[in-house]
């Protein structure tokens, strides 16, 4: 596409490079290069979950929870950097720290009517609390997450359903909680 990436501003060609290097599963590369986009431009949240995102896919949760931090500190209300946290720390197991960044998570995507933000969150919580058993919380997640999803395709006036019954994810976790 880009003949010559020479051609593009600095922060540009890492971010072409960095985005290469993940889909190619270098995620070592990837690192390196959206490593160097967060030197060059340290007050840009986004930087750092982009960073935070390829530590993560390179199985260093340490250093993508300390990078999801860092977004959160450059920009308090970035409730995606918090979102990242929370699954992170869902995955190392660390209930109190997950339902935390969860919590703000949600917060802040109600706040910006991010309705599909909201269910990401309740989605993840609820796969948290399925992990560590508390069923009924689970189920009260996706069961919410369900009616904000319906509501949501319903004041957009289509058919949740398409008229082939519900293919959303989130009832696919919902019907795998235990009865």
């Amino acid at each position: 596409l880009i003949p010559d990436r020479t051609a593009l501003p600095t922060v540009d060609a890492l971010y072409l490079k960095a985005v290469t290097d993940s889909i190619a599963g270098e995620h070592a590369a990837a690192v390196k290069s959206y490593s160097e986009i967060a030197r060059l431009a340290p007050n840009d949240a986004q930087v750092f979950v982009d960073l935070g995102r390829a530590y993560e896919r390179n199985n260093e949760t340490d250093k993508a929870i300390e990078n999801f931090v860092k977004a959160a500190s450059v920009n308090a209300q970035y409730a995606t950097a918090y979102l990242r946290a929370g699954i992170v720390y869902a995955r190392k197991q660390e209930t109190a720290s997950a339902t935390a960044a969860f919590d703000r998570s949600e917060s802040l995507y109600q706040t910006l009517g991010n309705v599909e933000g909201v269910n990401e969150v309740l989605r993840n919580r609820g796969v948290l609390f399925r992990r560590t058993a508390r069923y009924d919380d689970a189920r009260a997640q996706f069961l919410h997450c369900r009616w904000t999803d319906v509501d949501a395709h319903l004041a957009l006036q289509i058919d949740p359903c398409r008229g082939y019954g519900c293919a959303c994810p989130i009832l696919t976790c919902f019907d795998s909680v235990p009865q």
